[in-house]
């Protein structure tokens, strides 16, 4: 999704239009950034831990005070939000604030062009194991695609090109968006629904990305196109993420990663999202800690937020964005 001071929402077994409701979710006029944030996190939290956290990465000096920290822990708590890992949570526990958005037609994040960063850095995808330089590899994955008009772009390159997605009405929308491609829905197999394209050259799979495994996805991967993927998804699943890469994506497997940095601005506004900040140290610790990756920056360029829906993020208390480009390179390595 492009930029957007809000944060990622999950299923709290009540629909988030009624959360947004109780809790407000629009700024109110008058009110300061952080009391907006503050909210806007307590809805978002997925369970009293995460609220906490929350409340403190944003209380300034000290961590959070106490009123702040029950109003966090009731709000998670009357949510009936519970606790545990990435791999122990559904795909709708996670997905409840997209869903809701693709509902009410709130998806600004999809643009009607092929985003630069993939057209000006196709060739770190095509120079993969899959193929040499100028020649596409067999197997691109795109994850949590949404309807992006980048999959079909892929596809002409002449790549064989999987994407995820958790939301079905997005998969619906992209076919219905790309008659072309002869989208349909393939016989149920596995954790995963396909849609496919009737050329083969797409397939959608709808269900968790974090159950995607080389055998679900009918082999390793050459390449992976990550925009839109990474800082959508709560902090404290990175790792959980970067271990589904590191098991579908083949030795020497080309990842062109799109990141965004808060680089500058009010301390709440920084730890919002989504898109969540990712720079560059913090790429570097998620793919580079146990040798299963290597990380070279492509591009780091600046953000125009003074104007257009990108002010949004300027009103939000950021005064620098950056939108930088990686080759994430896939090591021979495997965890221990």
């Amino acid at each position: 999704p492009e930029p957007e001071p809000e944060p990622l929402a999950r299923n709290l077994s009540v629909s988030a239009s009624a959360r947004r409701q109780e809790l407000g979710w629009e700024r109110q006029e008058g009110e300061a950034p952080r009391a907006m944030l503050l909210r806007r996190g307590l809805w978002a939290a997925a369970s009293v831990g995460q609220a906490l956290s929350f409340t403190r990465s944003i209380s300034g000096v000290g961590g959070a005070t106490e009123v702040a920290m029950a109003a966090a822990a009731a709000a998670a708590a009357d949510a009936g939000a519970g606790s545990g890992s990435c791999a122990e949570e559904g795909a709708d526990h996670r997905l409840g604030f997209w869903s809701e958005r693709h509902a009410e037609g709130k998806t600004a994040w999809h643009k009607p062009n092929v985003n630069p960063m993939l057209s000006g850095h196709l060739g770190v995808i095509a120079t993969g194991p899959g193929g040499t330089e100028g020649e596409a590899p067999k197997r691109v994955l795109v994850p949590l695609a949404g309807k992006t008009v980048d999959v079909p772009f892929l596809a002409a390159q002449g790549f064989a090109v999987v994407a995820t997605e958790g939301v079905e009405q997005a998969v619906e929308e992209f076919a219905a968006e790309q008659p072309e491609l002869g989208m349909s829905w393939a016989e149920p197999e596995g954790a995963f629904r396909k849609s496919v394209a009737s050329d083969g050259s797409v397939t959608f799979m709808l269900g968790d990305h974090f159950q995607l495994t080389e055998g679900a996805a009918g082999g390793a991967f050459d390449g992976v196109y990550d925009r839109a993927s990474l800082v959508a998804i709560l902090p404290e699943h990175r790792e959980a993420y970067v271990d589904v890469m590191a098991n579908v994506v083949r030795p020497g497997g080309h990842i062109l990663l799109v990141t965004f940095e808060r680089r500058k601005g009010e301390p709440e506004a920084m730890a919002a999202g989504p898109p969540f900040s990712i720079p560059e140290a913090a790429v570097r610790e998620l793919y580079e800690k146990d040798g299963r990756f290597e990380v070279a920056l492509l591009e780091d360029k600046k953000v125009d937020i003074s104007a257009g829906p990108m002010a949004r993020m300027a009103e939000a208390g950021i005064e620098e964005l950056r939108e930088l480009a990686f080759l994430v390179k896939r090591s021979a390595k495997r965890r221990e």
